[in-house]
């Protein structure tokens, strides 16, 4: 009886650790810049480090990637997830997507 409590409690924590928890959030500071030509443009962030990528905005957001582009030109603070799919996606920037679920404005 005690090896089949301790194997359960060990499976239970094993499986915890495999799923709970996920990719922890990136942070990148920067401005926004936008790409490609009207009426096709769209917005993407250089950071300060250099990278650059495309941006989309997270499921279920109470924001939207209009309302965080309307702050170009000042440096902005994003959190969330680095996307780099395999192969050609429209929008993509040199470093890949970065999916935002939280933002602010720095300066």
């Amino acid at each position: 009886m005690k090896r089949f409590a301790l194997a359960s409690f060990l499976f239970a924590l094993i499986c915890g650790f495999a799923f709970g928890y996920g990719k922890a959030p990136a942070t990148v500071v920067g401005h926004i810049n936008f790409y490609g030509n009207a009426p096709v443009e769209f917005p993407g962030i250089v950071t300060v480090d250099g990278q650059t990528y495309g941006l989309k905005i997270a499921e279920g957001s109470a924001f939207t990637l209009k309302e965080i582009s309307s702050h170009q030109g000042e440096l902005l603070e994003l959190t969330g997830e680095i996307e780099n799919p395999k192969g050609p996606a429209y929008q993509r920037l040199k470093d890949g997507f970065f999916i935002v679920s939280e933002w602010k404005v720095l300066k």
